[in-house]
């Protein structure tokens, strides 16, 4: 059987259905795209009292005219502390939270330029804990005329069942699918790596 591999965008702090796509496909990240607005490559979900909740990483004007690789993080406003913030409210109970805080705060905290290597370290530090495999570089745009892989840019669709896991507002809102893998990081701690796998 032919190997698929699957063309992803970079992403923060990537929902499980990306985790998913990295562990069951070789992995080519597209490097040489535009930013794209409104998605998960400067955006994550978590699930916090009052239901999902969208964290994004605000970023420089002109951002839609850069290279993913050239598109700068925005420091005027102070929206680490704020992601911070929002992060302990939501997993502050959770079994994991205290484990693996301190290694969430220096990947939010350390202030990198661009969103291109904030995103290449949450992936690094992912596959240290066996979340992710490696995975590679586009080495130009791939056009979708021209697309010989499983294209994901624009869409990770949630193809397998999702097995629920403890969460800590599940009481409230019942078991929320495909969250941001902070979710399952402070749930699951290491056993969320054989859930993605």
């Amino acid at each position: 059987m032919k190997e698929i591999i699957a063309l992803l965008p970079t992403s923060y702090f990537p929902p499980l259905s990306y985790l998913k796509v990295m562990n069951t496909h070789s992995v080519i990240l597209e490097a040489h795209e535009n930013y794209q607005k409104r998605t998960i490559r400067n955006r994550t979900t978590i699930l916090n009292a009052n239901g999902p909740y969208q964290l994004s990483v605000p970023l420089k004007k002109g951002k839609t005219k850069s290279l993913i690789t050239e598109t700068e993080i925005s420091y005027d406003e102070a929206w680490q502390v704020q992601h911070l913030k929002h992060i302990k409210s939501s997993y502050g109970s959770a079994p994991f939270y205290e484990h693996y805080i301190d290694d969430i705060s220096e990947l939010i905290g350390q202030s990198p330029p661009t969103l291109w290597l904030l995103n290449l370290s949450i992936l690094n530090y992912l596959k240290s804990i066996d979340y992710c495999k490696s995975w590679s570089y586009s080495k130009k745009y791939v056009s979708s005329k021209d697309i010989i892989y499983q294209d994901y840019r624009m869409d990770i669709p949630q193809t397998q069942q999702i097995k629920s896991y403890g969460q800590v507002f599940e009481n409230k809102y019942g078991f929320v699918a495909n969250l941001s893998c902070l979710d399952l990081i402070f749930n699951l701690g290491p056993e969320g790596a054989a859930y993605v796998q």
